[in-house]
């Protein structure tokens, strides 16, 4: 769905697996580069909190909607997070002062420190791969357990230890900064409802939280991000004891799921506003000052996740059949894949929609979240009982698609992938016929013709789709898209015929798109092959309906806009009008060809010094090459 509802999609890392495909830094900076991207917003997945990527993205001069690389290699990595919250004066968890790779360095930390314990991955987040160790002896089959798997999650299996608190409530403040040296808080969320150290349920503000305690954690979140020189979006999270002592975990430098909380109370679209600061706005511009930032009311968000309740609430993968969700005023839904038919990989995070609730007081949104999940309606997945859905589903496939009997046959039908041109972004095209014409002219253009002595082609595709393979539904964009590998792969084309017939007026009636700007994109992507247009004379469409200034403006417009020959026919070969066109042509500098159509039709009498007579005239109007056409396929009037 998030596919469909996008002006563009692009599929990178094929042929990988997931995590390996999502990752694929390198195909997705090319992707950009091929297609004009300016900006990348990375959203809060596995390359939020990529330094690389960031660092990608900077030296192709694309600009990274997030921190910059430096302070994202800084914030991203926990301990080096947690030896700048001590020189900004933040209190921290006792923990170990590095990265540590082996199980040998985590005894030793519980030795000077005791127990309980807390395993993280380095490079990780959302509470992924995190290990709770009550007793020494497990340390080492711990660390091992966590060191694997946060190598195959994250690419990198270090590890941080800390001293564990026992039940804290997990207290995080939204940042935002510009790149002029502001930033502020957009206040504090609670996210203490965990499962596996995996938010649940998110509140904003954090409920019954001293205004002592929430003014030190504040400014603590302010003074370590001024530390950094923090820029756009992030989020500095906080342990507070049951003492009200608050201690620094580390700094998420990215959006985070639970923004939505913080939108609802404060106003603030975090998500425009880190792409008005990415565009170098400053926070006054976007009118956000910490003196007129206030909280008004409460929200709540809950997670709807596809688990298996059977199996310890493990993530969950199928199709879902039914998607009703709960509604109504103070109700926020952000989804991407709930909806009837949706299928649930067990690639990627089980996460199904956010429900978000918000009204004036923190019980009243309560309340509103209760009714919503209450009216919520999702069948499918791995359901226990869903009789009726599966009922209804084998009705309905029978109905559409017949009877599921086996075929008389074992062959299983070919699966055939269209070839997906793989192209590195700036690689210049072989040069084409196209060079001859621009630099020396139309008539060396037409005798480099003649030289060749093999079959030169002219391509129509670019016009029929246009206009009778395709119904005249082929957008700018989709011809675009294969423009480059066709100017890599058939440079020796005499011509791609891709203007003329209906071309022109397709593009503006039916598809509402500028003709000039479609040639002249083409012509950008597929600067070495001649490109032909089709000029008609005599019938229902042709120029003869048409003043001359227009047919010569046109011819104008077409060559500035990339065009170079002009396929100049008239279906009765009426000499006055070929000459219109070639004359405008001229004008325009662009080359000629004429064509000549016979038709077993055609008025008696056409003897060969007609055609004589006729081309003469032709060639006198600077025609530079000649096409012979017969409407009957007979080979004798061709001669």
């Amino acid at each position: 769905m998030h596919r469909l509802k996008a002006d563009e999609a692009y599929l990178v890392g094929k042929g990988l697996p997931p995590v390996a495909a999502y990752l694929m830094i390198d195909q997705i900076i090319d992707t950009a580069l091929k297609n004009n991207i300016d900006a990348i917003h990375p959203g809060y997945g596995f390359l939020s909190e990529r330094a690389d990527f960031a660092q990608a993205c900077e030296n192709a001069g694309i600009v990274f909607i997030g921190p910059s690389p430096d302070v994202m290699a800084r914030m991203g990595d926990k301990v080096a997070a947690r030896q700048a919250a001590i020189e900004s004066g933040v209190q921290v968890v006792p923990g170990t002062s590095g990265p540590i790779t082996k199980a040998e360095e985590a005894v030793e930390f519980v030795k000077e420190h005791g127990t309980p314990i807390i395993l993280k991955a380095a490079y990780g987040g959302g509470g992924r791969r995190m290990r709770r160790v009550d007793k020494i002896e497990e340390v080492e089959e711990a660390f091992r357990r966590a060191y694997s798997e946060a190598q195959s999650a994250f690419g990198d299996g270090s590890l941080f230890v800390e001293k564990f608190v026992e039940r804290p409530r997990h207290i995080e403040v939204q940042l935002l900064g510009d790149h002029h040296g502001n930033i502020v808080h957009l206040y504090e969320r609670d996210c203490s409802v965990q499962r596996r150290h995996q938010k649940v349920v998110e509140i904003a503000p954090a409920p019954a939280l001293p205004p002592g305690v929430r003014d030190k954690i504040l400014a603590d979140a302010i003074r370590l991000a001024k530390h950094v020189g923090y820029q756009n979006a992030g989020t500095v999270e906080f342990h507070v004891d049951q003492k009200g002592h608050h201690y620094f975990i580390e700094v998420n430098a990215r959006l985070q799921v639970e923004h939505t909380v913080t939108e609802e109370v404060t106003g603030v679209d975090l998500v425009q506003a880190q792409i008005r600061v990415a565009e170098g706005k400053t926070l006054e511009d976007l009118k956000l000052k910490q003196d007129t930032i206030h909280v008004n009311g409460a929200a709540i968000q809950c997670r709807l996740t596809t688990e298996d309740p059977a199996r310890g609430f493990q993530p969950d993968s199928g199709r879902i059949e039914v998607f009703r969700s709960g509604e109504g005023m103070g109700i926020r839904l952000n989804s991407a894949s709930a909806y009837a038919g949706s299928v649930i990989t067990p690639h990627y995070d089980s996460l199904l929609v956010k429900v978000i609730a918000s009204a004036r007081s923190h019980n009243k949104a309560a309340a509103k979240l209760i009714r919503a999940l209450k009216e919520f309606r999702i069948r499918g997945v791995k359901p226990s009982e869903n009789r009726a859905q599966k009922l209804l589903t084998s009705l309905g496939e029978i109905q559409v698609n017949g009877a599921t009997t086996p075929l008389a046959t074992t062959t299983k039908p070919a699966h055939v992938e269209p070839p997906v041109p793989d192209l590195k972004a700036g690689t210049k095209p072989p040069v084409g016929l196209r060079s001859v014409l621009v630099n020396e002219g139309p008539e060396a253009f037409a005798k480099a013709v003649r030289r060749n002595k093999g079959c030169m082609i002219t391509d129509t595709t670019f016009r029929d789709a246009h206009q009778s393979l395709l119904a005249t539904r082929v957008r700018t964009y989709d011809l675009a898209k294969i423009s480059p590998f066709v100017s890599h792969k058939f440079p020796h084309l005499f011509s791609l015929e891709n203007w003329g017939g209906a071309t022109f007026d397709v593009s503006m009636r039916f598809l509402h798109e500028c003709p000039w700007e479609r040639l002249e994109t083409l012509r950008k992507l597929i600067p070495n092959i001649p490109f032909q247009c089709l000029l008609r004379g005599a019938n229902a469409m042709g120029y003869s309906n048409y003043p001359d200034n227009v047919i010569d403006k046109f011819a104008e417009l077409a060559v500035k806009s990339g065009m170079d020959i002009f396929r100049v026919f008239d279906s009765l070969n009426y000499v006055p009008n070929l000459l219109v066109g070639m004359e405008a042509v001229g004008k325009a500098g662009g080359g000629v060809e004429a064509t000549i159509a016979y038709s077993a039709t055609s008025p008696t009498g056409r003897t060969i010094q007609y055609y004589l007579d006729w081309a003469e005239q032709l060639v006198k109007a600077q025609c530079h090459i000649f096409s012979i056409k017969d409407m009957a396929g007979d080979l004798m009037p061709l001669v």
